[in-house]
């Protein structure tokens, strides 16, 4: 039984699955199976994994006669996962020839640890290094407005999945990474590995930029993934407005089309911490350092003179949350 499945799900990726295969295969750690489901690609994809998989005894090959979309391709391969841990890819990206090792050596000694990602470093459209929260109440804090663990960073403890009834949920289309996250977060800690890990491939037909070309869609999903975190806090009765509110704050203007005061986006964060004062779901600092990123996130979608004029009616002292360096970051913004 090998230590490591390797979780890939491959759909009309010909142009991209031999070298992603080929950095699996390459580790530097050896104890692993790789799982390769193709999810009936209407591409050569099929041909190009099938001959790999002819010459690799590693490599598990299966095929869906028809697609079946990703979540339900993922909770196929989970089924059949031998590993102690899974771990995901996907099939244009590329493993650094260390992942392996780095992320069962830091599962093996932190046990408390269900699920871990890692940094990322972009390529294709965009080139910079993503970093990420390390620790799991900064992690959990972040979950409240968008997943602070990338998805085919991840590796798992394939136990959590049996343990906890978990698996990827069909209602999360285009987000049933976020979905998860929430699903786990009474039963497991988090945690990401603070190096570049993975080669994450920047294009304009990733599955999230097809998914925010639907915002309506899109809107929909992050709502019913927003609204456990909200139960989870004891945050209730909650309007279609503050569903806006917190959405632009978590997304931006990428799912909705007009710009929240900047008053009401204050005024909701206040909210959040003052709920978290009573129900203690987060620790103070995660959940003030959680609140200013997503603040100081925001305010980019502002113009200069937007800012300028808003900010002035409002009195910074009322939000305790606001942690030190949030001014100077603003200055810089101004």
């Amino acid at each position: 039984m090998p230590k490591v499945s390797v979780l890939l799900p491959v759909y009309n990726a010909s142009s991209y699955i031999l070298e992603c295969v080929e950095s699996v295969l390459n580790q530097t750690f050896k104890d692993f199976e790789l799982i390769l489901i193709n999810d009936g690609s209407q591409d050569n994809s099929l041909e190009v994994i099938s001959k790999i998989a002819d010459k690799e005894k590693k490599i598990k090959l299966l095929n869906n006669n028809q697609n079946l979309g990703l979540i339900s391709t993922l909770n196929k391969g989970i089924s059949i996962a031998s590993g102690q841990y899974i771990v995901r890819l996907d099939a244009d990206d590329i493993c650094l020839p260390n992942r392996l090792k780095k992320q069962v050596d830091f599962m093996d000694n932190k046990r408390s640890i269900g699920i871990a990602g890692s940094w990322i470093r972009f390529f294709g459209s965009q080139s910079h290094t993503l970093k990420l929260p390390q620790h799991n109440e900064f992690i959990k804090a972040r979950l409240l407005f968008k997943p602070p663990i990338i998805h085919p960073s991840v590796i798992f403890r394939t136990e959590i999945f049996s343990k906890y009834s978990l698996s990827y949920n069909r209602n999360n289309l285009h987000a049933e990474d976020y979905g998860l996250w929430v699903d786990a977060f009474n039963y497991v800690e988090f945690a990401n590995i603070p190096e570049a890990l993975l080669r994450f491939r920047i294009s304009d037909g990733s599955i999230t930029n097809i998914a925010r070309k639907d915002k309506e869609s899109y809107y929909n999903v992050h709502k019913l993934i927003h609204e456990k975190m909200f139960s989870l806090l004891g945050l209730t009765s909650i309007t279609e407005e503050d569903y806006e509110i917190h959405n632009f704050i978590a997304c931006g203007n990428s799912m909705i089309d007009k710009k929240i005061c900047i008053e009401q986006v204050l005024q909701w964060l206040n909210k959040i911490y003052n709920i978290n004062l009573q129900t203690l779901l987060f620790k103070n600092k995660a959940l003030s350092y959680s609140l200013t990123l997503s603040l100081f996130s925001t305010l980019k979608v502002y113009t200069r003179k937007e800012l300028v004029e808003q900010l002035r009616h409002i009195n910074k002292l009322n939000f305790y949350w606001l942690t030190p360096g949030f001014i100077t970051l603003l200055r810089q913004r101004l």
